[in-house]
C-alpha cells in the first residue's frame, strides 16, 4: 500500500487505532474524517516519510516536520515547524491542544470545525495562519495572536460564535484576507493590541470592524521593581532623613491619562515641605509614558515656601535618561540627591523624598507607569556604583550628623553605627 485515498475511512467510528505501514508515502485530505473514535496511531519505524515520533499519535511528515494528521489524543512534538492542511480537521472531541514553540506555520484548515477548543494560544514563531484555520471552532472563548504573524487567510476564525476576546500582539497590523471573522459577533468581541498600535488597528480593516478595540502593554517588569503608588506619599513630622510619618494623606496619581501642563501626574501638586513619598533606599525611578511628553521631578523641599530639587525629562530617545532596554526615563536618585537646588545652591541630601511628579511648563504628558529600582550593590551608601573607602566615610559623616540614612543602613537594623562600618568592610574585604 502506497496511497490512502480521499475519504478512505470516512465516518469509521469504531475504528481505534491504526498502523501505517512502511510502504506509504500519500495520505489524501479527509481520510479519517468521521474517525471520532481513533485513538491510536502509529507508523512504522521503517517508513521513510512518515513518523509518530514521541508517542505523539499523530502523523508527521519527517523531512519537512510538517504534522499532516493528528486526532482528540495527539500530542505535537517539539521539532515540528508546521500543521499542515487540515490536519485536526473536525476533530470535534478536541478539547485543548499545546502548539509548541517551534512552529511557525499554522495551514488553511489546520484545527477547522474543532468545536470542543475553548481557548487557543498560537505560540510566538508562528508568522502567518491560513485560511480557515480555526473556522467553525464556535467553543472558541479567546485567541491570542503572536506579534511575528504577518499575514492571516481569509475566514481564519470563522464561525467562532463562541468568541469574546481576541489578543493580537503584532505591532505591525497583519494582513487579514476576508471574512476574517465573518458570521462572529464581532460588535460582541474586544480586540486587544498593542498601546502603541492601536489607532492603526482602528484605521484597519477587519479589524476596526470589532466593537471594543482595547490597548495593551506589553512590558514586563523585573521582579524586584516596585510600582509606586498613592500608599507611599505621607504627612512627615519633618523633612531630613531621620523624619518619622505621622499618617498616609491622599495624593494624586493620573496614570495613563493625558495631563495638561503644570498639573499632578503623581503626588501633591503644593510641593509642600513635610508632604512627600520617602524613595530614600531605591536606586532609579523608572516611567514609561508616551513619546513626546514631558515630566518634572520636585522633590527634598526642606523648609515651608524653601528652595526644593528638580529633574526635568522628556519621553524622547534623544533624551540623556532614556533607557532604550527599557523604552523608559530611568532615572538615578543619587542625581536628585547631589542635584543644585531651584535656587542654584549646592546641597547634597542624603535622603529623597519625592513631593510631585508633573508635567512639564508648556506641555502635556501621559505616564502610564512609574516604578522604583531597589539597590542592589549593598555597600554603596554614597550612589557612585562602587563598594570603598568613600562609602565608609558616609557612614561616618551620617553617625557623626546624628541623622538617620537608609543608604548607610548596611545591614538593615534601623540604626547606623559602627556595625553598618563592618558591614562595609567585610563586603571590600570580600570582593563582592
Amino acid at each position: 500500500m502506497t496511497t490512502i485515498d480521499y475519504y478512505a475511512f470516512y465516518n469509521c467510528s469504531g475504528l481505534t487505532s491504526i498502523t501505517i505501514p512502511s510502504s506509504l508515502t500519500t495520505i489524501c485530505s479527509d481520510a479519517f474524517k468521521g474517525c471520532s473514535g481513533l485513538a491510536s496511531i502509529v507508523v512504522d519505524n521503517d517508513n521513510p516519510k512518515f513518523d509518530s515520533r514521541d508517542n505523539c499519535n499523530a502523523i508527521i511528515e519527517s523531512e519537512s516536520n510538517r504534522l499532516v494528521l493528528g486526532f482528540k489524543t495527539s500530542i505535537i512534538p517539539n521539532g515540528v515547524t508546521s500543521i499542515g492542511y487540515y490536519a485536526f480537521k473536525n476533530s470535534s472531541d478536541l478539547t485543548s491542544i499545546n502548539i509548541p514553540d517551534g512552529v511557525t506555520s499554522i495551514e488553511s484548515g489546520a484545527f477547522m470545525g474543532c468545536s470542543g477548543l475553548t481557548t487557543i494560544v498560537i505560540p510566538d514563531g508562528v508568522t502567518s495562519i491560513g485560511g480557515s484555520a480555526f473556522s467553525g471552532c464556535s467553543g472558541l472563548t479567546s485567541v491570542t495572536i503572536p506579534d511575528k504573524v504577518t499575514n492571516i487567510g481569509a475566514s481564519a476564525f470563522d464561525k467562532c460564535q463562541g468568541l469574546t476576546d481576541v489578543y493580537c500582539w503584532a505591532k505591525n497590523v497583519p494582513t487579514a484576507k476576508y471574512g476574517l471573522f465573518y458570521n462572529d459577533k464581532v460588535q460582541d468581541i474586544t480586540l486587544h493590541v498593542p498601546a502603541a498600535s492601536l489607532e492603526a488597528y482602528k484605521a484597519t480593516r477587519p479589524w476596526s470592524e470589532f466593537g471594543t478595540i482595547v490597548g495593551m502593554n506589553d512590558f514586563e517588569a523585573p521582579d524586584n521593581w516596585v510600582t509606586l503608588t498613592k500608599e507611599m506619599f505621607f504627612l512627615w513630622d519633618g523633612s531630613g532623613a531621620d523624619a518619622t510619618p505621622l499618617f498616609n494623606t491622599p495624593a494624586d496619581l493620573n496614570l495613563d491619562v493625558d495631563v495638561a501642563s503644570g498639573e499632578v501626574v503623581a503626588g501633591f501638586s503644593g510641593v509642600e515641605w513635610n508632604m512627600y513619598a520617602d524613595l530614600s533606599k531605591y536606586d532609579k525611578i523608572v516611567l514609561r509614558g508616551k513619546a513626546g511628553g514631558n515630566v518634572r521631578l520636585l522633590a527634598n523641599r526642606l523648609v515651608d515656601a524653601g528652595e526644593w530639587k528638580e529633574i526635568t525629562a522628556a519621553f524622547s530617545e534623544s533624551d540623556p535618561y532614556w533607557d532604550s532596554e527599557y523604552k523608559a526615563l530611568v532615572i538615578s536618585l543619587a542625581d536628585l540627591r547631589n542635584k543644585r537646588t531651584s535656587g542654584n545652591n549646592v546641597r547634597v541630601d542624603n535622603f529623597v523624598h519625592l513631593h510631585a511628579i508633573k508635567a512639564n511648563w508648556g506641555a502635556t504628558v501621559n505616564v502610564q507607569e512609574i516604578y522604583l529600582v531597589p539597590s542592589t550593590l549593598q555597600g554603596d551608601v554614597n550612589g557612585d556604583g562602587v563598594v570603598n573607602g568613600t562609602d565608609i566615610q558616609a557612614i561616618i559623616n551620617t553617625i557623626v550628623e546624628g541623622k538617620y540614612d537608609a543608604k548607610a543602613d548596611v545591614n538593615g537594623d534601623k540604626v547606623v553605627n559602627g556595625t553598618d562600618i563592618q558591614e562595609v568592610i567585610n563586603i571590600i574585604v570580600s570582593g563582592e
